[in-house]
């Protein structure tokens, strides 16, 4: 090896002394020492269990958690998907009013309650569309409660955070060489977690006990 390649003391006491910004392409230097050939300890079993958390989270979503938002969105749709029998002469002449037009919907309930005695005969569509839009509304809560939607955000939820937990674990786990050092901060820029709380903290840590025991 010459003087200008990088051992693994040499390459420790640069990232010790280095700045974070550098340390993706330094940690992952290749170094001969047996110490660094074999990566089966804490660290991998940190990330397995990582593998497994975030597993968990997709099959849950493309299993569970989508199918059951889609048939909760399309019965909401259909019960919004409503008009009256009734016609109002608008700017586009005599039509039905529909229940999806919000702005219809707050119009309607604001001149049945204060305008109805001016011509009632003429606001009737209007009475019909709000008594449509109360109906729909009194059927959200069940429809959410018939496909579990606060339990299955509740589900969802629990185990993202797991999943945020076993990354955080990931990043936590001591490594003991510098093969190991380098497949934390290859899972590390995998994840973009550079900015988390405690990265910086935890590698630094990792960093200066392999330069301790490589200067042994």
């Amino acid at each position: 090896m010459d003087a200008t390649t990088p051992t693994r003391r040499s390459a420790l006491g640069i990232l010790a002394t280095g700045p974070i910004a550098v340390l993706p392409a330094l940690a992952v230097m290749q170094c001969s020492a047996p110490a660094d050939a074999a990566i089966d300890g804490a660290l991998a079993k940190a990330i397995e269990r990582y593998r497994a958390a975030e597993a968990a989270v997709h099959k849950f979503d493309l299993e569970v958690h989508q199918p059951a938002f889609t048939k909760w969105r399309a019965a909401m749709e259909r019960r919004s998907d409503r008009q009256t029998t009734r016609t109002l002469f608008t700017n586009d002449g005599w039509k039905p009013l529909r229940v999806d037009d919000d702005g219809m919907v707050k119009f309607a309930r604001y001149i049945i309650t204060t305008h109805r005695a001016i011509d009632p005969d003429h606001w009737d569509a209007m009475e019909e569309l709000a008594a449509l839009a109360d109906a729909r509304d009194a059927d959200l809560p069940k429809l959410r409660a018939q496909y579990r939607i606060d339990e299955l955000i509740r589900a969802s939820e629990a185990l993202g955070d797991a999943a945020d937990e076993a990354e955080k674990a990931v990043i936590a786990t001591r490594v003991t060489s510098l093969a190991e050092l380098g497949l934390k901060v290859e899972f590390i820029i995998a994840q973009q977690a550079w900015d988390h709380a405690d990265t910086a903290e935890a590698i630094q840590a990792d960093i200066e006990r392999l330069a301790a025991a490589g200067r042994a």
